[in-house]
């Protein structure tokens, strides 16, 4: 099953467990030369704009820098009844924890899934995925 494939499946079915091993294949699939001359891997705008250009592309309602009432969340996608709140972190963090305290979910309604990512610039990829439904 094609990335994307795998991508739509989790939107439909909400199964948030099934996304970490999707993301860990779309930062393994960006070429090694992207990162030369270049420190882009230290960055949380990287892995957000990666994930942002990524489900842009199936055609989801996202937006990037969710704001509330607290601050802002990194990247919330809407999927019908489902709403998915991501907090993104590089190198250390509580990303999950983050969500949670500043209660970004509170604007919405329905199921909503918190999922926080912490990322490994050094292996350029994930390194901690957690996650909850409300």
């Amino acid at each position: 099953m094609t990335i994307r494939r795998e991508l739509l499946a989790f939107l439909k079915s909400g199964d948030a467990e099934s996304l970490e091993p999707v993301i860990k294949r779309l930062f393994a699939s960006i070429a090694y030369n992207n990162y030369t001359n270049n420190d882009i891997e230290r960055y949380e705008g990287f892995y957000a704009s990666v994930l942002y250009a990524f489900f842009a592309s199936i055609g989801v309602d996202i937006v990037a820098e969710d704001t509330s009432n607290k601050g802002r969340i990194d990247l919330t996608i809407k999927a019908g009844e489902r709403t998915f709140l991501f907090e993104f972190k590089v190198t250390d963090g509580e990303p999950l924890e983050q969500i949670k305290r500043m209660k970004y979910y509170e604007k919405y309604g329905g199921e909503r899934y918190l999922i926080g990512i912490v990322f490994d610039p050094r292996a350029r990829n994930v390194s901690r995925f957690e996650w909850e439904k409300l």
